[in-house]
């Protein structure tokens, strides 16, 4: 009896340990799941605000390049670009006025190139046939002088064609960088086509090259309505109900339901791990039976939108007196609760925790079920960020009323939704996209060819001082750097990164949350008919949310190439944020920095150790992302567990 005691002791002993090494690993390998989607979340909400920064980019920048004085005159705020547009005097044909817009203005020349164009340094021209037919006493003009005013004058309606024709493009390449939703080629030339642009075919076919360039990829709407409809879906995994008396039986009819599957990932990781850790001879399998803990409100993430007034040169078509030609008009375009980010609002912190119940089967002991064991772990993600935890939509607009035209305001801002905001972002502490030392920076960079293809992109949409230590950014995948990077096709130079980050498995219908979105942006309440523009808003909003829809249940659902760096329903892809590494920028007077950070150290916003030991001595080596640690059950009571819970009334805290 007293050999079967010792024995049956040390069993016992060995056993308790491992149901308890089984608690351990299934509670640390819960959270790295939680840890995992965590990741996912702050990789999407930074690739939302580069979105934004791409958007503003183009549009502070690339929609204003072809104007004389850019960026090196005009200043009006506080160091910021003014924007100066000329204006013709129709009182004084020979005056030439300069106007500081204070806004950037989108104009895109249609003689498809990035050079200095007239069209879009000036609101009118001068009418030579006014001019001419003014200067001869009581109207007496020769036969030679009036055939030749007619052949100024038809000269002077085909520049007013091409003027009209240019307002068209700029706003059809504002709303494709907002909207545009279909990323095939040929719809950009469908569209061309069908708008009456007065221009030769080979004139026409150089256009739709150029502007073709210039719109590539999913407008902004679109891009940040997937990445949004992505972090929502793992919000809902992340606040999954706890599974209770979760058996093998379970987990297997889990895995064969694929919905339920992705849904209860964390589920079955936990409880697997825990199997791995118990020996079917001692412990049972099938008598292993384990509870989650975790409360069913792990983290609340709220959407973080941006109204905000775009302005476009468009042609007015009225005349003055027809002292002056090419009359153009800035027009604001409302762009209405634009997705550019997310905010954690729950101040408890995600965790995860189990119980696990077991039975040991001693080997001396008349005891035919085995004696019932027990042990709770728990485990959190700790260390990094899905984003600034006070993020606003004054992050992402500034208040900046436009300069007026001959007394007329460019816009009086009676709008609410949208106010007198423009998109703007701050690169460091003191300087922002409408700086005039940051657009110099960026034109510097140059222009390729002369033509719509900007080098700058790839900077401006790199990390900047301003985020550094807001954002869980992804360092480029070099030697000093390493994590588990998923290459994109079989280059493992890829900038392109891709991780599990579904649409709405699980978490409701993509086609009715694109309506849903389209009507925020869009109202409800709008009748169909046009505006300023000449366009048809509802028109506009029934072929973006067509696009969207066919897009995300077309080409991303059964992964072809057509969609954006071959993104699927299931897997996100991503452009690195510093791949292709941009050349290093300026340094910042004002902050020993630079507008745009091209090395990994320089973004590491996560916990770690200043360094790591090595055989070789102690050396820095940076991280990023969620880690895991175990925590103890009393602090997860604290940290917003109901205590309430039966299965933890029993626990010694």
């Amino acid at each position: 009896m007293f050999f079967s005691f010792v024995i049956n002791t040390g069993v016992l002993i060995t056993a308790k340990i491992s149901v308890q090494a089984a608690a351990d690993a299934a509670a640390y390998a819960g959270a790295a799941t939680q840890a995992r989607q965590l990741n996912a979340i702050s990789y999407l909400n930074y690739d939302m605000r580069r979105q934004y920064k791409k958007f503003v980019y183009r549009y502070a920048f690339v929609g204003n390049v072809a104007a004389s004085s850019f960026p090196n005159t005009g200043g009006e705020i506080a160091g910021k670009y003014g924007y100066p547009k000329s204006v013709y005097l129709s009182s004084n044909i020979g005056s030439l006025t300069s106007v500081p817009i204070k806004v950037p203005v989108v104009c895109m020349p249609i003689t498809a190139s990035a050079e200095v164009n007239q069209n879009c340094s000036s609101l009118n021209l001068p009418s030579s046939t006014s001019n001419i037919a003014s200067s001869f006493s009581n109207g007496i003009l020769t036969m030679t002088t009036a055939a030749f005013l007619e052949g100024v004058a038809k000269i002077e309606e085909m520049q007013q064609g091409l003027c009209a024709n240019n307002g068209s493009i700029n706003l059809f390449v504002l709303t494709e960088w907002l909207m545009r939703g279909d990323i095939s080629p040929s719809a950009i030339s469908s569209t061309l086509d069908s708008m009456s642009i007065k221009l030769n075919q080979a004139e026409k076919d150089k256009l739709k090259n150029n502007i073709t360039i210039l719109v590539q990829g999913l407008g902004l709407y679109p891009r940040n309505i997937i990445n949004l409809m992505r972090i929502e879906t793992l919000e809902k995994f992340l606040n999954a109900p706890a599974k209770k008396d979760v058996q093998k039986d379970t987990i297997d009819t889990l895995e064969h339901s694929s919905i339920d599957a992705e849904v209860s990932e964390r589920t079955i990781q936990s409880f697997k791990s825990a199997l791995s850790n118990l020996n079917n001879e001692v412990i049972p399998h099938n008598s292993v039976i384990m509870q989650e803990l975790q409360n069913s409100n792990q983290i609340t993430i709220n959407p973080v939108k941006a109204s905000f007034n775009a302005y476009v040169q468009y042609i007015n078509g009225a005349t003055a007196g027809n002292d002056t030609i090419c009359n153009s008009k800035i027009i604001p375009f409302a762009a209405k609760s634009t997705p550019v980010g997310v905010v954690k609002a729950s101040t408890t912190p995600v965790h995860y925790a189990v119980k696990i119940k077991a039975k040991a089967h001693l080997l001396f002991l008349p005891i035919r079920d085995g004696i019932e064991l027990e042990a709770v772990a728990a485990a959190k993600p700790f260390g990094s960020r899905i984003g600034p935890a006070g993020l606003s939509e004054s992050d992402f607009v500034e208040n900046i009323q436009p300069g007026s035209v001959n007394g007329d305001p460019v816009n009086d801002c009676h709008d609410q939704s949208v106010k007198c905001n423009v998109p703007n972002l701050k690169v460091t502490d003191t300087e922002t996209f409408y700086s005039q030392s940051y657009l110099k920076s960026l034109a510097a960079i140059g222009v390729e060819n002369n033509s719509y293809n900007f080098k700058g992109m790839s900077n401006a949409m790199a990390p900047q001082p301003h985020e550094v230590g807001h954002y869980n950014i992804i360092p480029p995948p070099v030697d000093d750097m390493k994590f588990e990077f998923i290459p994109y096709g079989t280059n493992k130079d890829s900038n392109i990164y891709r991780f599990y980050a579904p649409i709405f498995t699980g978490a409701g219908n993509p086609t009715q949350k694109i309506s849903a979105f389209m009507d925020e942006v869009f109202g409800l309440t709008q009748v169909s008919g046009t505006g300023s523009f000449g366009i048809d808003m509802m028109a506009l909003k029934s072929t973006l949310q067509s696009q969207l829809i066919n897009y995300v249940t077309g080409p991303m659902n059964s992964g072809q190439a057509t969609s954006e760096h071959g993104e699927t329903t299931t897997f996100a892809a991503i452009e690195l944020p510093m791949a292709p590494a941009p050349s290093p920028g300026p340094i910042v007077t004002a902050n020993p920095n630079n507008f745009w950070l091209t090395r990994s150290e320089e973004v590491i916003s996560s916990w770690a150790p200043a360094f790591v030991r090595h055989s070789s001595g102690n050396d820095f080596k940076p991280r990023f992302g969620y880690s895991v640690k175990f925590v103890a059950m009393h602090d997860v009571l604290g940290s917003g567990m109901q205590a309430t819970d039966d299965d933890l009334e029993n626990v010694s805290h």
